[in-house]
């Protein structure tokens, strides 16, 4: 919690979740950068009520730290996930032990929203992070494995998309800094994110 930005970001966000607040039925994106940096969001998933709760450097760590915050101001109808990256890259976590914050994370949705229809977002592989790619494709298999265990559970395989076909990631789909995605990987990304919302009943 030493990042500045990080805690700059949250002050942010919960400022505009309080300017908004009461919120209600509303699709909240819970994730890292990778989701605060979506600037066309709600327009690419056919304007629906979307509330952004991305936070740089979001890890579980924060993402369990703020969780009451953020649900306090927002009751949902549906949540869509994007924690790990961060954890396996910065944080030094294993696949093995990130699934585990993974598990303690949906353990405290299920406690405030026991069967709340979630979305989880597997970690992509940056350019200058490709030496975590197998932690990520280890970590992926493992969390889609454990969504079986929750029937309103579901998992969305965007990460195969910003992987080109010799195996590496594929430039157009990020930006310079070489780790976040722009316009053409989240044009990528919607359409998966919008089939598991269909799967969940939306």
């Amino acid at each position: 919690m030493s990042d500045y930005q990080y805690m700059d970001d949250v002050a942010a966000l919960m400022a505009q979740l309080g300017r908004r607040a009461p919120i209600d039925g509303s699709i909240v994106f819970y994730g890292s950068s990778t989701f605060k940096n979506w600037k066309r969001i709600t327009e690419d998933m056919n304007d629906l009520d979307v509330v952004n709760a991305g936070f740089g450097g979001g890890t579980f760590e924060g993402a369990m730290q703020h969780f009451d915050r953020v649900f306090d101001a927002v009751t949902p109808k549906m949540i869509v996930v994007y924690f790990g990256e961060n954890d396996i890259a910065c944080d030094g976590f294993t696949a093995e032990e990130t699934l585990a914050l993974h598990q303690a994370f949906h353990a405290r949705v299920r406690e405030r929203f026991p069967t709340l229809p979630v979305i989880y977002l597997p970690p992509k592989t940056g350019i200058i992070r490709w030496i975590w790619h197998p932690d990520y494709v280890e970590y992926s298999r493992l969390v889609e494995a454990d969504t079986r265990n929750d029937p309103n559970a579901y998992f969305a395989a965007v990460d195969v998309t910003t992987i080109g076909s010799n195996g590496r990631p594929a430039t157009k789909f990020f930006e310079r800094d070489g780790i976040h995605i722009g316009p053409k990987g989240y044009a990528a990304w919607t359409p998966i994110i919008k089939a598991a919302m269909a799967k969940a009943g939306l």
